[in-house]
C-alpha cells in the first residue's frame, strides 16, 4: 500500500477514476462489490486502526428522483380523469343529439310503428299487447309537440333513459345505448326500447277489472301467473259470504285490480293445488269460489209456516234455498186422503264456521227434534196442525178421515148468521148477517171447530142416509173451512113457488122499462115498476138499499117498447126454517124497441136467486142475486 493514502494506486483500470468518486448513488450495491472486486481492495482496506472509512452522503438524490416519480404520475391520472370526463361530457351531448335527431325525423307513423313495435316487448305478459297496439292503441295515438327530460338513473342494463312529453303531458320512456367500442369513444347511439305510458291514452277506455279470490290463491291471467308483489292487491270479504257469517272473521279474500286490460280477460285460480270454481261475472267484476271442502251446508227442517233462523237472521229465498219436502202422518190422520204433511228445506250455502240454527212460531221457540250433520229438524208445533171449521145443516152428522165425529164436539148454539154470510152454501150469496132480526129466520145449521191433524183431511157429511153435497172449501195457511148445504127440495107449497115468480117479474119489468132519465114521458111507468120491486122487499135490507142504489144505472139503460116472459122455471127449493127459504128462478125474456125508426128485437135470460122470509106474516124478499147470461 502507498505511504500516502490520498493518492490512487497506479494500477487502476483505465475506466476506474475518470469520477473522483469511485460509487456513484446510482449505482447499486451490486455495482459496488463488483468494483471492488476489480481493484482488489478488500473491505478491510477502508480501514485504518478500526476506523470506519467515511463516504460523501447521496441521500437527496434519491428523494428527488422519488418526488419526480410520483408528480408524473399525478399528472398522468389527472389526464385520464379529465380525459374521461370529457368523454362522458361528449357521450352524454352526442346521446341527447341522438335524441333529438330520432324526434326531429319521426312523423306520427313512425311513432305508431315504434308503439306496435315495442309495446309487446314492454307490456305486461297477461295482456295481448300485440292485438292492443295494432288494434286499439295505434290508431288513438294522437301526438303534439314532443320534448323530453333525461332520467337521473339509468335503465336497469344501465342505459341512458329519456322521459318523452306530448305537449307536456307524458307518454313514453326512451331506452337508447352505445354501440360503439373504445374508452375514449364518442357514442354510437341507437333504441334498445321504447316503454309506452298507457295512461296516456285517455280517449282509450282501458275497464277497470276486479278479481276476488281467496286468500293466498295464485291467480292467472290469460295463462301468465300474477306475482301479487308487483301488483295492486287489497284484502276484501268473500263475495259468496252466506249472510248469516256476514261481519264475522271468516273467509279472508284477496282482490286484484287491473286497470290495463283492455280485452276481456280469461282467468283462471288455484289454492293449495286445488282449481277453484269461477263464479258467473257481474260486469267486470269477477270472483272465484273457496274449495267446496272448505266451507259445508246447513239444512233446516220446519213445518210449512214455521220461519228458521240462522245467527239470528230469518232465512228467506232472497239469500237461501228453499224446497219442500213430505212430512210423517199423525194418528188423527189414519183413513184420511193419504196426503202428507208438507216441510220446508232451508239451505245455506258456503258456511265457514259455527252457527247458531232455531225456529219459532210467532214469538215462541219451537223445539229441535235432531241435528245430523248439519241437518236441524224441528218439531211440529199446535200452530202448524191443521185447525177444521166445518159448517152442516143441523141435525146431519160430519166425518172426518171416515171416523165419525161426536156431536158433543158441536159448537153451542150452531152457526150465526155471520158464520154463514157470504160462505159457500146457498144462502151464503146473500147478505144474511143482520138476519136474526127475523124471528127464527136464523138458519139451522151446526158449526165444528176440530184441530190437531198433520195433513189436509177427508171430510164428509149425512143426513140420515142421504150424502150431503159439499157447499165450497176454502185452506188458509193451516185453516180449513169447509161447509155443506141443505139438500135441495123438490116441492114448495105453491105459495113460496108465486112469490118468487112475481119478484122475478117485477125485477124484469124494472130493468125493462128504464129510459126515465132521457125521456120524462116514461119517469112515471119507471117509478111505478121501482116501487112495486121495493114493495116485495123489506127495507134497510142489504137487498132493499142495493135497488136503490140501481135507481139512477137502470133509469139510463134504454126503455123498450114492450117485452114478454117467455119462460120461468123455478129450482134449488131450500127450506133452512119454517121462515126462511131460498130458490132460483131461471128466466128468459123476448124484448122490442124503435131505434131511429127501426124495430129491434134481443133476448134477456138469466137467473133470479131469492132469499124470502117470512115477516110481519107475509113472505118477503130478504136479498136476491140477478145473474144474466145474455148481455143486456
Amino acid at each position: 500500500m502507498s505511504e500516502n493514502r490520498n493518492e490512487l494506486p497506479k494500477n487502476l483500470p483505465e475506466d476506474i477514476g475518470r469520477d473522483k468518486n469511485i460509487v456513484s448513488m446510482s449505482e447499486t450495491a451490486g455495482e459496488r462489490g463488483d468494483v471492488m472486486s476489480k481493484i482488489g481492495i478488500g473491505l478491510d482496506a477502508h480501514f485504518e486502526g478500526g476506523e470506519r472509512r467515511r463516504h460523501p452522503k447521496s441521500h437527496g438524490l434519491l428523494k428527488g428522483l422519488l418526488a419526480y416519480f410520483s408528480a408524473a404520475l399525478l399528472i398522468i391520472g389527472i389526464l385520464i380523469v379529465v380525459s374521461w370526463r370529457f368523454a362522458e361530457i361528449r357521450e352524454g351531448s352526442r346521446a341527447e343529439l341522438f335524441v333529438d335527431n330520432f324526434i326531429a325525423e319521426s312523423d306520427i307513423s313512425a311513432w305508431q310503428q315504434q308503439l306496435r313495435l315495442n309495446l309487446p316487448k314492454t307490456y305486461p305478459e297477461y295482456e295481448d299487447a300485440s292485438k292492443l297496439a295494432y288494434d286499439v292503441l295505434s290508431p288513438a295515438l294522437e301526438l303534439g309537440k314532443i320534448t323530453y327530460l333525461r332520467r337521473t338513473s339509468p335503465s336497469a342494463e344501465g342505459y341512458p333513459v329519456f322521459e318523452l312529453f306530448s305537449d307536456g303531458e307524458h307518454f313514453a320512456a326512451l331506452v337508447i345505448k352505445d354501440t360503439s367500442i373504445g374508452l375514449f369513444s364518442m357514442g354510437e347511439w341507437e333504441i334498445e326500447r321504447i316503454e309506452f305510458d298507457v295512461e296516456y291514452f285517455d280517449n282509450v277506455d282501458f275497464p277497470e277489472y276486479r278479481i276476488i279470490l281467496p286468500a293466498g290463491a295464485s291467480l292467472t291471467v290469460n295463462g301468465a301467473a300474477i306475482d301479487p308483489i308487483f301488483k295492486e292487491k287489497y284484502s276484501v270479504a268473500y263475495p259468496a259470504l252466506s249472510i248469516a257469517e256476514k261481519g264475522h272473521d271468516v273467509a279472508p279474500c284477496d282482490l286484484y285490480i287491473f286497470n290495463d286490460v283492455y280485452f276481456l280477460p280469461e282467468l283462471g285460480a288455484s289454492l293449495d293445488g286445488v282449481s277453484l270454481e269461477l263464479a258467473e261475472s257481474n260486469g267486470n267484476e269477477f270472483f272465484f269460489y273457496y274449495p267446496e271442502d272448505s266451507t259445508r251446508v246447513v239444512n233446516v227442517i220446519v213445518p210449512v209456516g214455521v220461519d228458521a233462523y240462522v245467527s239470528g237472521i230469518l232465512l228467506t229465498e232472497e239469500w237461501a234455498r228453499r224446497s219442500e219436502i213430505d212430512g210423517e202422518l199423525g194418528q188423527l190422520d189414519d183413513g184420511g186422503t193419504g196426503t202428507l204433511p208438507r216441510l220446508s228445506v232451508w239451505t245455506v250455502e258456503n258456511i265457514f264456521g259455527e252457527v247458531e240454527v232455531e225456529a219459532k212460531i210467532g214469538d215462541r221457540q219451537v223445539d229441535l227434534l235432531s241435528n245430523d250433520n248439519g241437518t236441524y229438524k224441528f218439531a211440529t208445533p199446535d200452530e202448524c196442525k191443521y185447525t177444521l171449521t166445518v159448517i152442516l145443516p143441523a141435525g146431519a152428522e160430519l166425518f172426518v178421515n171416515g171416523k165419525a165425529i161426536a156431536s158433543d164436539k158441536k159448537e153451542a148454539g150452531g152457526a150465526s148468521a155471520e158464520d154463514i154470510a157470504y160462505g159457500f152454501t146457498a144462502l151464503g150469496r146473500y147478505e144474511v148477517s143482520e138476519l136474526g132480526v127475523i124471528e127464527g129466520g136464523v138458519p139451522n145449521f151446526d158449526k165444528y171447530i176440530l184441530t190437531g191433524y198433520l195433513a189436509e183431511p177427508n171430510i164428509t157429511a149425512k143426513m140420515g142416509d142421504t150424502e150431503l153435497p159439499l157447499a165450497g172449501k176454502s185452506l188458509d195457511g193451516y185453516s180449513l173451512r169447509a161447509e155443506f148445504d141443505f139438500s135441495a127440495g123438490d116441492t114448495f107449497d105453491a105459495e113460496r113457488i108465486a112469490a118468487a115468480e112475481k119478484f122475478a117479474e117485477a125485477y124484469i119489468a124494472y130493468i125493462c122499462g128504464g129510459g126515465a132519465w132521457n125521456d120524462p114521458a116514461n119517469e112515471k111507468a119507471f117509478n111505478e115498476n121501482y116501487n112495486a120491486l121495493k114493495a116485495q122487499m123489506i127495507e134497510g135490507t142489504a137487498g132493499y138499499v142495493g135497488v136503490m142504489e140501481s135507481y139512477r144505472e137502470v133509469n139510463m139503460m134504454p126503455k123498450y117498447d114492450s117485452f114478454k116472459v117467455d119462460s120461468k122455471d123455478v129450482t134449488n127449493l131450500v127450506a133452512y126454517t119454517e121462515k126462511s127459504l131460498s130458490c132460483r128462478v131461471d128466466f128468459s125474456v123476448t124484448r122490442t124497441r124503435t131505434v131511429d125508426g127501426t124495430e129491434q128485437t134481443d133476448t134477456l135470460s138469466g137467473s133470479i136467486s131469492v132469499l124470502q122470509v117470512l115477516y110481519k106474516g107475509e113472505w118477503r124478499v130478504w136479498s136476491f142475486v140477478y145473474a144474466p147470461t145474455v148481455a143486456e
